[in-house]
């Protein structure tokens, strides 16, 4: 599963539109689709000021690990 593909799980384990995700970190419109192999340092640090909860430590920022909290 890539960086992707676990940020939009994320987001819907949190019941929140992407745009809403994106607002909400003060990322633009449009960065979660725009995510090839992996976030940004800024775009980690803004995401995870605002969802402390997601598991963002990575050497290589290529990995983002869903609290088992909120696996369905």
């Amino acid at each position: 599963m890539n960086v992707q593909s676990r940020l939009f799980d994320f987001i819907s384990s949190k019941k929140i539109s992407i745009s809403d995700f994106e607002r909400a970190c003060g990322l633009s419109n449009g960065y979660v689709h725009k995510i090839k192999n992996s976030v940004g340092k800024r775009g980690l640090l803004d995401i995870q000021r605002k969802f402390p909860e997601l598991n963002t430590d990575s050497v290589s920022y290529t990995h983002l690990t869903l609290p088992t909290s909120d696996l369905v």
